[in-house]
């Protein structure tokens, strides 16, 4: 049986209550009904529902599409639109808050269920994904190399701690910022076209810092794709070392 707590904003007394008696009946926890979106946005931020449906004609000076774009904006909770307006204009203004569904009425339980259920089960997804994006960029903040991320484009998405000092590039200057800029070979064993390879192995370099310093470093670069998919960006994990030559390997016992 499900628990969710689900707002209803509607103005018409009686499908109000019926959507209430609906939405009770599928096993959900019914919230309101409150009819005006000033009500939708105080309700919305005090008992913090799980979902929002959400009619578009409301009272009040401010209708379903205010009230919901400024409930995106303060409770980060899905809103479900229940209207009886299907008018391009409509639809495009709706469109604009990002809504997690779109039905009509006269409200049909089957289509409300199935609306419900995709509506929760994509924000519970999306909030899995924030929450994996936070753990992994506090995971390569405390790691002891330095790294940074690339886009497709070449320019910087990520850099950690570590890079940042080493390389003098504050974060807030390298996001957006081109990747020979910021991570600046001067000198490669062998030589790449471009300045990064994304061969495997290591690689050891001399780059230029921002404060046009000169460091000997040991990196390696690789793609970041999916499966089959194509590369969305590229990866560089680096430290400094005592010298821009590679160690020479140790020979045999001579004889």
């Amino acid at each position: 049986m499900a628990h969710e707590r689900i707002l209803i904003v509607e103005d018409e007394t009686i499908t109000a209550m019926d959507i209430c008696e609906r939405i009770r009946a599928l096993g959900y926890e019914p919230l309101g009904p409150v009819a005006s979106g000033r009500d939708a946005i105080e309700n919305a931020c005090v008992l913090c529902p799980d979902l929002v449906l959400m009619d578009i004609v409301l009272r009040g000076p401010m209708d379903g599409v205010q009230a919901a774009e400024a409930i995106r904006s303060t409770h980060p909770c899905p809103v479900v639109y229940v209207t009886a307006h299907s008018d391009r204009p409509t639809l495009d203004r709706a469109k604009l808050t990002a809504p997690y569904g779109y039905i009509l009425k006269p409200v049909n339980e089957r289509e409300l269920h199935v609306a419900i259920e995709v509506a929760l089960h994509r924000h519970r997804m999306e909030k899995q994904l924030v929450e994996s994006k936070e753990w992994f960029r506090v995971t390569l903040q405390c790691v002891d190399e330095a790294i940074i991320a690339l886009d497709t484009s070449g320019r910087v998405t990520f850099i950690n701690p570590v890079a940042q000092s080493l390389l003098g590039w504050p974060e807030a200057d390298a996001l957006g910022t081109g990747a020979l800029e910021v991570f600046n070979v001067i000198s490669e064993e062998p030589a790449s076209p471009g300045g990064i390879a994304l061969e495997r192995g290591d690689k050891y370099v001399s780059i230029l810092t921002k404060e046009k310093k000169n460091v000997s470093v040991v990196y390696r670069a690789a793609s970041i794709a999916i499966g089959t998919d194509p590369a969305m960006g590229t990866v560089i994990i680096f430290r400094e070392t005592s010298s821009d030559r590679k160690p020479r390997p140790r020979r045999g016992n001579r004889r």
